[in-house]
């Protein structure tokens, strides 16, 4: 075996380590925050989710009117994640709850797995792209977000996807990644179509030259 070779075994092993100490990492966390509040969901919006979730089940179509939210009102939260919940729930076959703990882990990972991805395009790098990892694992806001169920964990799961379809060069994937962006809210909507904008400009650019 050469020192190439050695030197790519090496890599792919970090690389497969970092990821076993995010969802590690992720599950613990989950665990522990289960275990010390007897199970019950943690954060307003997780509460929230679950709630509305459950009533789109109920109901088997969206719900537009929360009679719950201020002695009733048109509802305000976006309802991308809410019905993600619930298709994942019926889908697996898994109570409400569970799904509301067990689909921001998976997320996490596939976020992870995206943004390592991009980075590594990027910069043409993998010792890069696993410092990339490895300073998301020490970010608290990233822990947080991906271990409670919350309405940013889909947007920046697809964004990211999106964004990694587009490097390399997945145009349909993309597309449908973008499209599926509106669905979770204005502002994660223009996020979206200023980072496709902003490649597809770059990549006229590029052509150009």
């Amino acid at each position: 075996m050469t020192i190439s070779q050695k030197s790519t075994k090496y890599a792919n092993a970090s690389t497969i380590l970092l990821f076993i100490i995010a969802l590690s990492s992720l599950l613990a966390i989950s665990i522990i925050r289960n275990y010390n509040h007897n199970d019950i969901l943690a954060g307003e919006s997780s509460y929230n989710i679950a709630r509305l979730a459950k009533d789109i089940q109920s109901r088997n179509n969206l719900i537009f009117y929360d009679k719950l939210s201020y002695n009733g009102r048109i509802l305000s939260l976006q309802q991308g994640t809410p019905l993600t919940v619930a298709l994942f729930s019926k889908l697996f076959n898994i109570s409400v709850d569970v799904a509301c703990r067990i689909l921001p882990i998976i997320l996490g990972m596939i976020s992870l797995i995206a943004f390592y991805l991009i980075v590594r395009k990027l910069l043409e790098n993998k010792r890069s792209a696993q410092l990339s990892i490895l300073f998301l694992l020490l970010s608290p806001p990233f822990l947080y977000t991906f271990s409670t169920s919350n309405t940013r964990i889909l947007p920046i799961t697809i964004t990211l996807l999106g964004i990694s379809f587009l490097l390399y060069k997945k145009t349909i994937p993309a597309a449908i990644a973008f499209a599926i962006i509106p669905l979770f809210g204005t502002i994660h909507s223009m996020i979206a179509l200023a980072i496709f904008l902003i490649h597809v400009v770059v990549r006229k650019q590029n052509k150009a030259l």
